[in-house]
């Protein structure tokens, strides 16, 4: 029986077959199992991306690929920094979003927590405001595309 006594390999990849993959490199350890990861995801880009863990046995065999979805959040300040601005959060009736000014269009979605779409809009004026009356307490998120841009993703909250 082999043992996982290498420790293990990480990706961050869309291609789970690790081709356009980043690598990163991990500590050998005599044990995997309860092996915490911290990932740093300062350089990625806001929006969904998936983290691919394998491990190698000391037999040189790889192990299945355990592969798990998540989404990195852009905070205020780069909303700001795009001259966008949204609010109030934690959001009661509605959700005021405002640019500097009107311009290419901005396709506005609002996500349950387990990413169903629950609203789309197309924003092309320097104010648009969504209705949020009708959603229950809970988390969201708020999914800005603009084109030849990576998405932006605000985590709301409805108390």
């Amino acid at each position: 029986m082999a043992r996982w006594r290498h420790g293990a390999r990480g990706v961050l990849s869309m291609d789970p077959g690790f081709g356009n993959a980043t690598a990163m490199a991990t500590a050998a350890a005599p044990e995997i199992n309860g092996l915490l990861l911290n990932v740093l995801t300062d350089a990625l880009a806001a929006g969904p991306h998936t983290l691919s863990v394998r491990s190698l046995s000391s037999t040189g065999a790889w192990s299945l690929t355990n592969s798990i979805t998540f989404d990195v959040f852009v905070g205020i300040d780069e909303l700001e920094r795009l001259g966008i601005s949204a609010g109030p959060n934690p959001m009661a009736d509605e959700l005021v979003l405002r640019r500097s000014s009107s311009g290419a269009p901005i396709a506005v979605d609002v996500l349950d927590a387990q990413g169903r779409l629950l609203r789309s809009e197309r924003w092309s004026s320097d104010r648009l405001v969504l209705s949020t009356g009708d959603l229950s307490e809970g988390s969201y998120l708020l999914l800005l595309r603009m084109e030849g841009r990576d998405p932006l993703v605000l985590k709301l909250v409805k108390p």
